[in-house]
């Protein structure tokens, strides 16, 4: 069973690969339209959540395409 906590911020890192994959903002203007004021705590919320950093997602995700 995940937390109210653990399950906000899954959605939040689901809409930023949304964000990621089909925008051109960079990784601060994602981590800004999250409501993130610091990119470290972003990412590091993404990579508990995701499992890599959001760098590491995007170029991943471009490889596929």
């Amino acid at each position: 069973d995940r937390t109210i906590f653990e399950e906000v911020l899954r959605l939040r890192m689901d809409h930023a690969c949304v964000l990621l994959t089909e925008t051109n903002l960079s990784i601060a203007q994602v981590a800004e339209a999250l409501n993130y004021e610091e990119i470290k705590y972003f990412s590091r919320g993404f990579k508990k959540v995701i499992g890599i950093s959001p760098l590491a997602y995007r170029k991943e995700q471009s490889i596929r395409d």
